[in-house]
């Protein structure tokens, strides 16, 4: 689950008629939950990536004011990996891979306890599987993620087709289980970001998403090592990953159990990715 890899291409000039051949097919998959298909194109300017794991964060221009997303287009040269909206004292957490009926509504009650927000990277077999865990987590105030349609890590080497069909069929089965939700970012299976399904995320309304702190929860390597990574590698915008689904995620679930009443005492406020 390391991004490292990820490199800054630079904005691509994308003619109109590819658009509107990735759009057309991208609707032509999705289950039409959305009005505005095909609406949103990339824009802004070119921040590149994070320096690494841990390393310095993307800095925002101006600070956002708490309580609200300010909800820009999405852009394909900017894949966010470090910066929370706003820098000092403020971390993103991030859930992957849900929702589960056993540790999505665990992550829950703790982020309610701690009057927590984060953002939860859904796949959307199991947001069609568990609908009502969706609206959970919409209904509490937490931002929802497309994760793809089935996780497929190799997505980068597959058809277009089927790329689009993964990218709009994760977006609409969350979509589908939360109708009056919006689906934010896009987070590539195991970080695994190409210009193609970068520029498909884009038309279809989401920001590509990646992360600065990596747990490496999913590899189950015992509650303390996740805990000691976090606060290691944290900076003030960290964009943190954990898991709340895909295997037994006991640990993760008590390391945020540590790491939430750590993360106030220190004076952090938890804020959604930029």
């Amino acid at each position: 689950m390391n991004w490292q890899h990820l490199t800054h291409e630079g904005r691509p000039t994308v003619m109109p008629a590819k658009r509107k051949i990735l759009v057309a097919f991208a609707c032509a998959v999705a289950m039409a939950v959305t009005p505005a298909c095909g609406e949103v194109t990339s824009s802004g300017t070119s921040a590149g990536l994070p320096s690494g794991l841990g390393g310095d964060p993307i800095t925002t221009p101006t600070d956002r004011p708490s309580g609200k997303d300010s909800r820009q287009q999405p852009s394909i040269d900017h894949i966010v990996g470090s910066a929370a909206h706003r820098t000092g004292k403020h971390v993103a957490l991030t859930f992957d891979d849900g929702p589960d009926p056993r540790w999505t509504p665990q992550v829950l009650a703790l982020l309610q306890q701690y009057r927590a927000r984060a953002t939860f990277c859904m796949v959307g077999n199991n947001a069609q599987r568990y609908p009502g865990l969706v609206q959970q987590v919409s209904a509490a105030g937490n931002v929802l993620c497309n994760h793809t349609m089935s996780h497929d890590e190799d997505l980068t080497n597959q058809a277009t087709e089927a790329q689009l069909s993964e990218i709009a069929g994760g977006r609409d089965a969350i979509l589908g289980a939360a109708p009056q939700s919006d689906v934010t970012y896009y987070r590539a299976p195991a970080g695994n970001f190409s210009m193609p399904t970068r520029e498909i995320a884009v038309e279809l309304g989401m920001q590509p998403l990646a992360w600065s702190v990596d747990t490496r929860d999913w590899t189950r390597p015992g509650t303390p090592a996740i805990v000691a990574r976090v606060k290691q590698q944290l900076r003030g915008g960290s964009v943190v990953l954990m898991h709340d689904a895909g295997g037994d995620r006991s640990q993760s679930v008590a390391a945020l159990r540590q790491l939430l009443p750590w993360l106030v005492a220190q004076g952090y406020e938890f804020d959604v990715p930029a």
